[in-house]
């Protein structure tokens, strides 16, 4: 480590040399790091330090008739590793279950067997009220729960991520709500534009006196005039047979 010391504009140099000793560890890394770590006392020696390093577990050293086989199973290394394997197990609403594995031995022959638990799924039949009909989908008997808290359906798929539901069905069914609502907001505007267009266009045809100003107001709002005037004579002339036909049936 140097030292430098400044007087009057002159710098002096004074050079120490300081070493840094490094207590050794006292614990090894081989079992956090195994492609990389080193053996925490030289080559591995004994059958636990052998399992360890040939990749496998320490548990292992207690295992009897360990073949190629046997041990590449206990290495981790299995076809089941990505999981769920068939597209119709990804249908379903898992919310937070996962597949769990039970490991087990027999008992004459030290063998390992390991076994795949799924969770176990119901058929749920719910009611949307956005999209107005009932929806059966495959669900974990933990989501009816959930969507008797959420107050429904909609609020329960809604409020959750496509990780927490781990569902095809139920991304689809999110997009079908979402789109749904995106059209009852666009149709509730579009009413209340025409609604406030038509009470501008009565006040203004009602002001109007005279057959030039109606054939203005239905210029500027792109009506077709000779349209309007058939529209109303035929329900002037409806009028009256509609009139005679109830008067006819209150006689007879």
């Amino acid at each position: 480590m140097g030292v430098i010391v400044a007087t009057e504009g002159r710098v002096l140099a004074a050079t120490a040399t300081v070493r840094v000793v490094v207590p050794a560890r006292s614990y090894s890394l081989f079992n956090v790091n195994l492609p990389t770590g080193q053996p925490p006392h030289g080559p591995p020696r004994g059958e636990l330090n052998k399992m360890l390093s040939l990749g496998l577990p320490p548990w292992a050293a207690w295992c009897k008739n360990l073949d190629q086989y046997a041990m590449y199973r206990l290495a981790g290394v299995y076809d089941n590793g990505m999981l769920p394997k068939h597209e119709s197990q990804v249908d379903g609403i898992w919310l937070n279950e996962r597949i769990r594995e039970r490991v087990r031995t027999t008992r004459k022959i030290q063998f390992l067997v390991r076994q795949m638990k799924y969770p176990w799924m119901k058929t749920g039949v719910w009611h949307s009220d956005t999209l107005d009909h009932w929806i059966q989908v495959p669900h974990v008997h933990a989501a009816q729960f959930d969507i008797e808290k959420e107050g429904g359906f909609d609020n329960f798929i809604l409020n959750r991520n496509g990780r927490e539901l781990k569902s095809r069905y139920g991304e689809r069914i999110r997009r079908h709500i979402l789109v749904r609502q995106r059209e009852i907001q666009k149709n509730f505007a579009l009413q209340q534009h025409a609604s406030k267009l038509a009470e501008t266009l009565e006040d203004e045809l009602a002001a109007a006196t005279s057959k030039e100003q109606l054939q203005q107001v239905f210029a500027r709002y792109g009506i077709n005039a000779s349209a309007v005037a058939r529209e109303v004579r035929k329900r002037s002339d409806d009028g009256p047979r509609q009139r005679d036909a109830e008067s006819t049936a209150q006689e007879t």
